[in-house]
């Protein structure tokens, strides 16, 4: 309210909430579990993996630790420094701490639209739609007009979600690990609606480097949100497409991505897409404010 986040211990009296005040309530958006693998064809003795992320996001956790600097303009980045062997292994310098991957974890800030978010461009020509939208992670966007959001009754989800990662070349351990991190918000309600971000798109959000650099780079990252069944009819067309979306072109996987003999670095995670909500507010009205999926 008045371009600033409310608290809440704040009340209508104390923040001085007139009759026809407009407010915009929003949810922190977690972007979870974004881990990176390196798949080099020959031992790398010295790597560096650094992650920058747009000002709307804030590194929460990341594994192994590392200094995280705040750059231009509000960035928030960070720089790991390891080796990696051909099966994947890494091991941190100066720790010879060994991992499977790199993790991390953030958040969204608390940066007040100055109106409701617009929504991504619209269009059938995956290469524009990947050239043209954005992804905002503060406000995220699935509803069941975009594009290529598809909806899936819970049943039916786990073995989607698996031959969808299978053909996006996450290996078996890595799909099986994003099924299992996400299965308890996966399933709270009778229907998932999800979506893959074009790599540009997400990497405009939170850039990745990796030095030196690798033959192919695979970024997967999914939006999702319950659908209860109340709302099921006005996703039919999303329902209609989940059997039709053709997610490697959507996401713009190349063929070396599953080259066993080219340095390859894969980098997944997701989000659950919470609703946002803007409100001209009537303080005769007892308001409840709270979190809905």
């Amino acid at each position: 309210y008045g371009g600033s986040r409310v608290h809440d211990l704040d009340t209508v009296g104390s923040l001085g909430i007139q009759n026809g005040d407009e407010v915009w309530v929003s949810v922190v958006q977690l972007g979870g579990k974004p881990v990176i693998y390196l798949f080099p064809p020959q031992p790398v003795p010295e790597a560096t993996v650094s992650v920058k992320l747009v000002p709307e996001w804030s590194f929460t956790h990341i594994y192994p630790l590392t200094d995280i600097k705040t750059i231009d303009n509000g960035h928030q980045c960070l720089t790991w420094s390891l080796s990696a062997d051909v099966g994947g292994t890494l091991v941190e310098r100066g720790t010879n701490l060994e991992l499977s991957y790199l993790f991390w974890e953030a958040a969204s800030g608390s940066n007040i639209p100055s109106s409701p978010p617009l929504t991504p461009v619209d269009g059938s020509d995956d290469a524009f739609r990947r050239s043209s939208e954005r992804f905002d992670p503060a406000y995220p966007f699935l509803e069941p007009h975009t594009p290529t959001s598809v909806l899936l009754p819970f049943p039916e989800l786990l073995s989607y979600l698996d031959t969808a990662l299978k053909d996006l070349s996450l290996h078996t351990s890595a799909r099986n690990d994003f099924i299992t991190y996400w299965l308890p918000k996966l399933s709270k309600q009778p229907y998932v609606a999800l979506r893959f971000l074009p790599q540009p798109v997400y990497e405009r959000a939170a850039e990745l480097l990796v030095n030196p650099k690798p033959d192919v780079v695979t970024r997967v990252f999914m939006l999702f949100r319950g659908v209860p069944e109340d709302e099921v009819r006005s996703w039919s067309e999303a329902r209609e497409r989940a059997g039709s979306v053709n997610w490697p072109s959507v996401v713009g996987i190349t063929e070396e991505a599953y080259d066993t003999s080219v340095f390859r670095v894969l980098d997944w995670g997701a989000m659950e897409v919470f609703r946002s909500m803007y409100s001209v507010l009537d303080t005769r009205d007892i308001l409840l404010i709270c979190a809905w999926p």
